[in-house]
């Protein structure tokens, strides 16, 4: 063994460690929503969500349908809750489903699919995956919207509120913490207008399981009880995730839960 000489440390080595300067993003005041936020490059005159809105923004000639869209858009960084009006030739195969007491559902191709995904800072655009185009969507028609007024857009408001309030919860499985993934509500993806009546239709997924009642009754024996309780669970999931941010449904009913092709159940 070597002879330790007397001014030998016995402690660890030193470490040299090394900051790196992580570039501050400049924050400005936007002159398009009046608010302190952060640009996206600095040769930009407009904060990064409005420049982002602006992409994503198509006028409907409608100033209620734009105004709510707008602010949809431009009232948070986050991509939750976004959304847009579409023109109603990026839709095809527009079939009639059903008919409700105040509205009609139609099934519908979206050519191209949701624009609001992930954004792309190298392209300074939204991504597009080809997984997008050709979306199977319903249509969801309110009858005499033509001179529609803010108040009929409380549905969209009240899920655009949820999705910017919402917070994932975490769990714990085998001594493992996870974070939520899915708050088991139905999306809104926006608004077109059917150019013949030129009443509002609502965007939403197309779920090819149906309602619940339909999920249950076509295929009732063959589902195992521990899918339904599956279900139930996610029901119950999306019920809280509502409740946790101060929200009642006040139309909770199984005409009014679908089912997926992952079997998975939305409110």
């Amino acid at each position: 063994m070597d002879q330790l000489s007397d001014n030998t440390s016995l402690g660890m080595p030193t470490q040299t460690t090394i900051k790196h300067n992580r570039k501050r993003k400049t924050k400005i005041l936007c002159s398009e929503c009046n608010q302190r936020r952060e640009l996206l490059e600095e040769n930009h005159h407009i904060c990064g969500v409005c420049y982002k809105a602006k992409l994503a923004f198509i006028p409907s000639g409608n100033k209620v349908i734009d105004d709510f869209i707008m602010h949809t858009l431009t009232s948070s960084s986050k991509l939750a809750g976004k959304m847009v009006f579409v023109p109603y030739n990026q839709f095809k195969d527009v079939k009639f489903i059903a008919r409700g007491g105040f509205s009609e559902i139609y099934k519908a191709i979206w050519i191209d699919g949701p624009v609001i995904n992930k954004w792309i800072k190298k392209n300074q655009s939204f991504y597009k995956p080809e997984y997008n185009k050709n979306y199977e969507v319903v249509l969801k028609k309110l009858n005499n919207s033509k001179e529609i007024t803010s108040k009929a857009l409380n549905e969209l408001k009240i899920f655009h509120e949820f999705s910017l309030n919402w917070k994932k919860r975490k769990y714990n499985v085998k001594n493992k913490n996870y974070n939520e993934i899915n708050n088991y509500i139905s999306k809104y993806f926006g608004i077109t207008q059917e150019p013949v009546t030129k009443d509002i239709m609502i965007i939403m997924p197309y779920y090819n399981l149906g309602d619940l009642v339909n999920y249950l009754t076509n295929d009732f024996y063959s589902i195992e009880w521990h899918i339904k309780l599956k279900r139930l669970k996610e029901i119950i999931n999306g019920l809280a995730n509502v409740h946790s941010v101060n929200i009642l449904h006040r139309d909770f009913h199984s005409g009014n839960i679908f089912c997926d092709g992952y079997e998975t159940a939305y409110l």
